[in-house]
């Protein structure tokens, strides 16, 4: 929905570009021209610039804009003519994306005008304005042309660059995954978490799973065996290039991260024998223009957090270098530059890292922020060039074949070295894995197909109740409809958006989260999309967050910023009660009993409205007053039966529900009586164990039978709360029918009886067969 992003694009800047030649640049003059023109433009962008330079009045506009936002700057003023893009040669994750060129016509003047649209980071786009620029007249002395005024302007939207991890959803998504004291590195993740994985001393959690707009971020997680703790990766598609990776990191710190560790190139001032050393930089600082006087002025940012730690942690190959200068663009690079912070004695230099200090100053001074550099180039002095003290690597290696070798051999040496220090500070830096983070591994769907066709599912197209009457389709062959789709692996995308938001809700529902994302994406990619089915995509996106365990208040936030959404877009609320719902579960996760059952509250408002949601509400209200008493040690036998006949007239209530009422309802009769019954046997579980195993026994068998697993909704909150370590790895193992281990050995008798028993029941419909069914719990003839 391009509406959404029109006011990022409300307020603009123009400026013309510097034009910098080789002569007063720290690279040597013939380096600085192969940076200049080798493999920044592909063949055909380069084609299009020399034809737009021998034009009569050439207009090369440097636009800092989004790829998907073209309609905003195209309005109804320009047609596009032709795209040239400059494709990756490798087939990289992240880093991957490059500036791309536009032709277009004004439709009102009829002018032609050649556009470059580059990631909006404000340095990026001024870098690559300047390489413009240069390259521009570089032609034009190459081929001996008649000198003439190239008009190149640099356009930047300061909302769209301020505001970068908002429009791509970087911060709602990253919050989802990052817990309070997080371990995250950024730089070259893909490379760094292969060569930790091979130690063998981590596994993986998550593999780099896709967020933010358009799949522009990836997040992994892996876990270090020994310690049991984590640490988290991030990928961006784009280049950090800037302003933006302090943004970005500002985005992580304030979800709740500790400690970012920034793996990457960098250049020296130290020595040429620096190049293709490691270097681990103690201060950080940022040279840029003052607007008035015309003169460079760096600014120090100091250190962030326990530096000196750190740096005892670090392989004594690596080497501290000092202070760090940032620098805005490496066409700006100049003598001049060079005044402005020569009396600091920088010992490195990039593009990133200074503003990623300054960005996290801004969040909190105790972030610990830790750097280690791969040395690519070294930047000359006007006495080096006198004295002829010239480095053959710089950043124009990459422009000729043996040295490009040599420096891709180096950096995979440096990325080697680079994991195991990354393996060394998980356990002093990571925050020990969340066990529901396991719960994550994606589940077969044997179980759900075979619900399905024995009609314990019963699946409505269209079960959200959002969408209009008429798309409903017959509700008999619904069913039949979706496993169609799963079964044979349907084109997903071909569908309509709302089937494709229907086939991601029964995945979300039965725990099979994996899909349930990636399908969400597909919807995602539609083109025309109504408000309802965007908001229903965050409901799903919400839901899924809740049941992998990300209980927090960014999720809180994220839940009660749906519900007015819903509410202004006057759309149907049934699905309000349940965001109250899942938001008292993270209330109380938190610890936060009035709000908990204050969202309890606001569920029961709309009992009058949607009557199928009371069970479900007063379960959860049940099991939140449960393990606020149980946490406070102050539960008596006497509350525990009173909570167990409440639970047991709850299952009693979704049975008379079945039997009279449910006719045009979503159903699973099983998977309900489930859930209240893996809630029965937790509260149980201390009071009456034998109970609690044959409590836990028969909700395994009606849970297998519901086509769910322990990541489906009901059974993945109900694992969240459980504090007791012992007793979620019993859940968890009754839920996926693992059963292993001492517990087991000790209940076998047991289990196996109740699972002789069990396996006589056919289904349980009726008042009857659900006492029948309390018959066997309770071990009565």
């Amino acid at each position: 929905m391009i509406d959404n992003y029109f006011e990022y694009y409300t307020q603009q800047e123009i400026s013309n570009p510097e034009y910098i030649d080789g002569t007063s640049h720290t690279m040597v003059e013939d380096e600085f021209i192969s940076y200049v023109t080798g493999t920044k433009f592909s063949k055909s962008q380069k084609e299009t610039l020399n034809k737009w330079i021998k034009s009569i009045s050439p207009v090369i506009k440097v636009f800092g804009a989004y790829e998907g936002h073209m309609e905003i700057l195209l309005k109804d003023n320009y047609s596009v003519k032709k795209k040239i893009e400059r494709e990756s040669k490798s087939q990289k994750m992240f880093n991957c994306k490059r500036p791309f060129f536009i032709e277009v016509e004004n439709i009102i003047k009829k002018e032609e005008e050649l556009w470059i649209i580059v990631f909006p980071s404000k340095e990026y786009v001024e870098q690559y304005s300047e390489l413009v620029n240069t390259y521009c007249h570089l032609y034009i002395e190459e081929k001996q042309l008649a000198k003439k005024d190239i008009k190149i302007e640099t356009i930047h939207f300061p909302k769209l660059e301020l505001g970068i991890t908002i429009w791509t959803n970087f911060k709602d998504e990253i919050a989802s995954f990052i817990e309070k004291g997080d371990f995250v590195v950024l730089g070259h993740v893909t490379e760094l978490q292969s060569n930790i994985l091979k130690t063998e001393t981590c596994e993986i959690v998550l593999d780099f799973e896709p967020l933010g707009l358009d799949d522009l971020f990836g997040i992994s997680i892996v876990n270090h065996k020994l310690t049991n703790k984590r640490c988290i990766f991030i990928g961006f598609k784009h280049s950090y290039w800037g302003s933006a990776s302090g943004l970005i990191s500002k985005a992580i710190a304030e979800c709740g991260a500790k400690t970012i560790m920034y793996i990457a190139k960098a250049g020296t001032f130290i020595s040429i024998g620096t190049i293709y050393k490691s270097v681990s930089p103690q201060i950080y600082s940022i040279i840029e223009k003052n607007k008035k006087t015309e003169k460079w002025e760096t600014n120090n940012y100091g250190q962030l957090a326990n530096q000196f730690d750190f740096f005892k942690l670090l392989d004594s190959e690596i080497q501290t270098t000092g202070i760090h200068l940032t620098v805005p663009t490496v066409i700006g690079e100049t003598y001049s530059q060079a005044e402005g912070y020569n009396q600091y004695r920088p010992g490195t230099v990039d593009n990133e890292i200074g503003y990623i200090a300054k960005h996290l100053k801004e969040v909190n001074s105790n972030i610990n922020f830790f750097c280690i550099h791969f040395i690519t180039d070294y930047l000359h002095s006007k006495l080096d060039k006198e004295y002829k003290n010239i480095s053959k690597y710089g950043l124009a290696d990459k422009e000729h074949a043996h040295k490009d070798i040599e420096r891709k051999k180096n950096m995979s040496v440096f990325l080697e070295k680079s994991a195991k220090e990354i393996i060394r500070l998980i356990p002093v830096y990571g925050i020990e894995v969340n066990d529901d983070f396991h719960l994550y591994k994606e589940m077969p769907l044997t179980n759900l197909i075979q619900a399905i066709k024995n009609d314990e599912i019963i699946l409505r197209w269209s079960d959200n109740l959002l969408f209009k009457e008429e798309y409903i389709e017959n509700f008999n062959n619904a069913e039949w409809a979706i496993l169609d789709i799963i079964n044979n692996d349907e084109k997903i995308s071909d569908l309509s958006t709302e089937k494709i938001i229907d086939l991601a809700l029964v995945y979300q529902k039965y725990g099979y989260l994996k899909k349930a994302s990636g399908v969400c994406k597909i919807a995602n990619k539609k083109e025309s999309r109504e408000s309802a089915c965007s908001l229903m995509l965050l409901v799903i996106k919400f839901k899924i967050n809740i049941q992998q365990g990300f209980l927090n208040e960014e999720t809180i936030n994220f839940g009660n910023n749906i519900i007015q959404s819903i509410d202004r877009f006057k759309l149907n609320q049934k699905f309000i009660p349940s965001i109250y719902n899942r938001i008292a579960i993270c209330y109380t996760y938190i610890g936060n009993r009035d709000m908990a059952l204050n969202s309890i509250s606001e569920s029961k408002k709309f009992y009058k409205e949607f009557p199928f949601i009371k069970q479900v509400v007063e379960l959860n209200e049940l099991y939140i007053e449960y393990i606020f008493k149980e946490k406070g040690n102050n539960i008596s036998n006497n509350e525990i039966d009173t909570f167990i006949k409440e639970i047991t007239n709850i299952q009693e209530c979704y049975i008379k529900y079945e039997e009279k009422e449910n006719k045009n309802q979503p159903s699973n009769v099983s998977k309900s009586l489930a859930v209240c019954l893996f809630v029965e046997g937790v509260i149980q579980f201390t009071h009456n164990p034998t109970l609690s195993v044959r409590l836990f026994t028969v909700a395994s068998f009606l849970q297998k039978k519901s086509g769910t697993n322990s990541q489906a909704e009901g059974f993945a909150e109900l694992l969240h709360l459980i504090k007791d370590k012992d007793l979620k790895s019993i859940v968890i193992s009754f839920m996926d029918d693992k059963l292993e281990g001492p517990y087991f050995k000790a209940f076998k008798k047991q289990i196996t009886e109740v699972r002789t028993q069990i396996l006589q029941v056919n289904s349980i419909r009726t008042i009857k067969e659900f006492k029948n069914l309390r018959k066997i719990i309770n071990r009565i003839n």
